[in-house]
């Protein structure tokens, strides 16, 4: 996984800021791999702690960096540091969703007393509405393509359907006792649910369950085809792949 990881950040550019003076010097000697024509950050994601989640913009002149210890947003042209949030963290890539068009983030704002969904302006860090999600610790998050609502998931086994304008809920679903991630399908028609491995499909549109897919084989990593029609499932060792035939899962 190490390897992986540096991998990774060698071809993407992404690191933390916060290391030592001489550290970050020594960054500018590393030889870029072939096919690579700039480096962002002053490292490697070695030296962010948690998850870090990376998406360009719309235009793909910036790209955005989610980190434990930051939010970065990046010119992609000149590889320079535009903005820079310390106050956001992101402990857990299922705890923060940015919205397609670039212009909010949610994260997740659990505590012995409340227990909410919180957006905030990108580009200025400020808060811009709070949905309360009562009295259940909120799991994972994730924005509908068109970006007009909001998927979350909660310890007691709901998963909700927000409307982001109204912030009220479009629909309530119960499919797991406890529900550690939700995702839509790239087409929005569909919601996956995960616990552990055992993945419910979901019709965004009624609320309606359609069909569930309990894989004995662990899997890390779940993705949707850009029309919705196939699922890739994939960990260490092995990948899956079921196709998506109206209403059935082969």
């Amino acid at each position: 996984m190490k390897s992986t990881l540096t991998f990774i950040s060698t071809v993407l550019f992404i690191s933390t800021l916060f290391l030592p003076t001489t550290f970050a010097e020594d960054y500018t000697l590393w030889k870029l791999p072939e096919g690579a024509k700039m480096r962002f950050g002053k490292g490697t994601t070695e030296n962010i702690v948690g998850s870090t989640i990376y998406q360009f913009s719309p235009d793909s002149s910036q790209l955005v960096v989610f980190t434990s210890i930051g939010i970065w947003i990046y010119d992609v042209q000149t590889g320079k540091e535009i903005r820079l949030l310390t106050k956001h963290k992101v402990r857990w890539a299922g705890n923060t969703a940015l919205s397609p068009d670039w212009q909010v983030f949610a994260d997740l704002s659990n505590s012995s007393e409340k227990h909410e969904i919180k957006l905030w302006d990108l580009h200025t860090g400020e808060l811009r509405t709070t949905f309360d999600n009562q009295d259940a610790w909120v799991n994972s998050v994730a924005f509908h393509p068109d970006g007009k609502m909001l998927a979350s998931s909660d310890s007691k086994g709901a998963i909700r359907l927000w409307d982001i304008a109204s912030g009220k809920h479009k629909h309530i679903l119960t499919p797991h006792k406890i529900v550690d991630e939700v995702m839509f399908s790239p087409d929005g028609q569909t919601i996956m649910s995960r616990r552990n491995n055992d993945y419910q499909l979901w019709d965004v549109a009624t609320g309606e369950f359609k069909i569930s897919l309990d894989d004995p084989v662990t899997i890390d990593n779940m993705v949707f085809s850009h029309d919705g029609a196939y699922l890739l499932g994939a960990n260490r060792s092995e990948l899956r792949f079921w196709i998506l035939i109206p209403e059935k899962l082969r």
